[in-house]
């Protein structure tokens, strides 16, 4: 079931244009991920993928069966579009990054973006619950074009961040001097 929806999606997004392949999680073939190019010149790709594929697939970790069988039992299932940013973040980044992200969430309709400091990733996640039905595929291509316009919007400032090449201060700073700011985060009050 959830192998088809990934193949469907797979067809619709090819014919939108979108480079994307359906590619096994392991060697059993047991569960698949789509994997979509967003922007070849960045590196940019959203991976699609449902959570009991990617449990079953990692079975053999400690209490993860638990948790597989949790879900099935209770025929529930989680798909995630997950985008996860081509580049680093430095420590010293993370609080600005955690209020650019919080900024950025609150003008971003879909999804949200989130970083995870243990393992340094900076990324851009929605997530469909499935209970019994699994979301229409028009709902989720609207969530594909959404997240891809959203993730290239906030490329660039989430990087600059990132690198520590400009504090959130200096960004804030240049966004009032270029009257930008409202445009950037509209409705966000500091």
């Amino acid at each position: 079931m959830n192998k088809n929806l990934l193949k469907i999606l797979n067809n619709y997004l090819q014919e939108m244009g979108y480079k994307s392949n359906l590619i096994p999680l392991n060697n059993n073939e047991s569960g698949y991920q789509l994997v979509v190019d967003l922007d070849d010149e960045v590196d940019l790709k959203l991976t699609i993928f449902f959570l009991g594929d990617l449990l079953n697939a990692a079975s053999t970790q400690e209490g993860v069966d638990e948790i597989s069988k949790e879900l099935s039992k209770n025929q529930v299932d989680f798909l995630q579009l997950f985008i996860r940013y081509p580049f680093d973040f430095k420590p010293s980044t993370v609080p600005d990054l955690a209020r650019l992200i919080l900024m950025a969430n609150w003008s971003t309709p879909i999804g949200g973006f989130g970083l995870n400091e243990s393992q340094g990733i900076l990324y851009y996640r929605h997530v469909f619950e499935c209970m019994g039905d699994e979301p229409g595929e028009n709902m989720i291509l609207e969530a594909v074009n959404a997240m891809a316009f959203y993730a290239k919007l906030r490329f660039e400032s989430l990087q600059l961040i990132a690198s520590g090449d400009l504090s959130l201060v200096e960004y804030l700073d240049e966004l009032d001097r270029d009257n930008r700011r409202s445009e950037e985060f509209p409705g966000y009050d500091l």
